[in-house]
């Protein structure tokens, strides 16, 4: 069947994140609550949705809309890059005409923020941009992708002629699930070996998608 779309998950696989934004935990945590976010609490709970990660680190200690806004005055403090090759293989995947889109456990409004900052035009390069924010389901639930499977299906894409990119067997997980194929990439705390245990293929390289064997 041939890939018609390309669906990315967007932390550790299209940007740098984890070494990023757990700094960016840790001196929340410091600077606002006295607090030690140590790096295996982050490595536990690295991956769940926005809100659940931000109560499984800071507990109660003060209400979620302060603990958010105190984390995202940090924001300049820790940009987010793009991981090498992203930028122009998205572009050229573009140009080939595969439909590209995002769905992420993060806020998708700081994830189209950060693509801006980093000089994407978000509405010419992406069909949609899901985050946690969109669903009330989250990977390795395959029915987080119940709103991509629908806004395909108005362009007449089935799940089969679904590609998913992500960096974790959760991610596969969630995509085998909801009848996607799934490649992953070697960019997030996921080695090569725990996706051969799973037997998921997986790329060395993300400008391997562009050799894509889409017959």
């Amino acid at each position: 069947m041939k890939i018609k779309a390309i669906i990315f998950d967007y932390d550790d696989t299209l940007v740098n994140t984890h070494h990023v934004i757990w700094d960016k935990y840790k001196l929340t945590g410091k600077k606002f609550y006295d607090i030690e976010i140590t790096e295996e609490s982050l490595r536990e709970h690295w991956g769940e949705p926005f809100e659940q990660l931000q109560k499984n680190l800071f507990g109660d200690v003060d209400d979620p809309e302060s603990i958010k806004e105190n984390y995202f005055s940090l924001n300049e403090q820790f940009p987010k890059s793009f991981l090498p090759g992203v930028p122009e293989t998205l572009k050229q995947l573009k140009s080939i005409g595969y439909n590209l889109s995002i769905v992420s456990a993060m806020l998708g409004e700081s994830v189209e923020g950060d693509l801006i900052r980093m000089g994407i035009d978000t509405g010419s390069m992406f069909h949609f941009i899901q985050g946690a924010e969109h669903t009330d389901f989250h990977k390795p639930d395959p029915k987080v992708f119940l709103p991509s499977i629908e806004k395909l299906a108005e362009l007449n894409i089935k799940p089969e002629e679904v590609l998913y990119v992500g960096d974790s067997v959760r991610d596969y997980q969630a995509a085998s699930g909801a009848g996607f194929d799934f490649q992953g990439v070697l960019t997030g705390l996921t080695t090569a070996e725990d996706f051969k245990k799973e037997g998921v293929s997986y790329l060395k390289d993300f400008a391997e998608l562009l050799s894509l064997d889409n017959q």
